[in-house]
């Protein structure tokens, strides 16, 4: 993956993250930082197309808002229209794309994570 690549999807992590910090409440904000830290292993166990389905699946946060920051990552990139459902999207991929996509979700899981862990406080003490 190229660095230009990696920088654009560290910066859509990061302000996601930082959104999450800033416009939730904190017990909201902590349940964000706790399955950001928990997707990268979710993603690489189930695969991408399963992942993106159990997002979809519990809608609510924060797994609405995760798939919401992924689908905003593709689009960003230009993978994916405005009107697109990912998870259509995804299930109608090439091998080679759908490893493109795995890759490229991978690395945004792993940004999603370390932004999270930076900017969203981890207990009620932390404050």
């Amino acid at each position: 993956m190229s660095d230009r690549l990696n920088h654009r999807i560290a910066l859509q992590a990061e302000a996601a993250a930082a959104k999450q910090a800033s416009d939730r409440p904190p017990d909201q904000a902590r349940e964000y930082r706790a399955f950001c830290e928990g997707f990268p292993a979710l993603l690489r166990t189930a695969g991408l197309l399963q992942s993106l389905v159990f997002l979809k699946a519990k809608g609510k946060h924060p797994h609405g808002t995760v798939l919401a920051d992924f689908t905003a990552v593709f689009r960003q990139l230009g993978l994916l229209r405005d009107e697109e459902d990912i998870v259509a999207h995804v299930a109608r991929l090439s091998t080679g794309d759908y490893l493109t996509w795995t890759r490229i979700a991978d690395r945004s899981a792993a940004w999603h994570k370390r932004f999270a862990q930076a900017l969203v406080r981890r207990t009620k003490e932390s404050h």
